[in-house]
């Protein structure tokens, strides 16, 4: 199962630059301008936090998009 979401109005983990997805296996570009496609289920490691998250958990107040607006 795979979530598309727009960058520009949504703030979650997989979208975050903490978030520790080095080869960006759980996340993918869309063919609309601003939207990725990832998995909501996966789990990596925060950088910020320490610890693993969902990448559909709602980002946190260090949240910084990995990508660009």
């Amino acid at each position: 199962m795979s979530m598309n979401v727009d960058i520009r109005h949504i703030k979650v983990c997989a979208l975050c630059t903490y978030w520790n997805d080095i080869c960006q296996t759980h996340i993918k570009p869309s063919n609309i301008p601003y939207h990725y496609v990832y998995e909501p289920f996966a789990r990596e490691m925060c950088l910020h936090r320490r610890h693993e998250t969902y990448a559909n958990q709602p980002g946190c107040s260090n949240y910084e998009c990995k990508f660009r607006k």
